[in-house]
């Protein structure tokens, strides 16, 4: 069964940050469909200019549903899902760029996932994105 999801009016990020975007910036951020037995965890908002990196980390369940959705205005970004090695190497499950993007993943193995986005600038991009999931998944603060 599929439900229809908005995004919360308020961001869900450390307002000392200075990457983050203002207060309301994700108001207007767009419906996404999610699985009615999936929760909303958090919309986090961010600034991005050039070279900027923000990343979303998720303890995630042994058989977890994750699903994400972002909208970048002002340029694209470059985003990727992802795990750490033992050894510290980066396990890249999912990648793209764009203006719009989306991760859905059921059946995830237990692990600290993240969610990483980078600004291609030259101009700053607001990024909004919502994040959902089984009652096993979490944002690490």
């Amino acid at each position: 069964m599929i439900a229809a999801v908005a995004a919360a009016g308020g961001c869900h990020a450390p307002h000392d940050d200075p990457f983050v975007a203002p207060e309301g910036s994700c108001e207007l951020m767009g419906d996404f469909e999610v699985p009615a037995d999936v929760a909303p965890i958090g919309v986090l908002a961010y600034r991005l200019g050039a070279g900027m990196i923000a990343e979303i980390d998720l303890e995630v369940g042994d058989a977890a549903q994750l699903f994400s959705r972002f909208e970048a205005a002002g340029t694209p970004v470059d985003w990727d899902l992802h795990t750490h090695a033992a050894d510290g190497a980066v396990i890249v499950h999912e990648e793209g760029s764009g203006a719009v993007g989306t991760v859905a993943r059921d059946g995830l193995e237990a692990d600290l996932y993240s969610l990483a986005y980078s600004g291609r600038g030259p101009v700053e991009a607001t990024l909004c994105v919502g994040v959902y999931g089984s009652d096993d998944v979490s944002i690490v603060p």
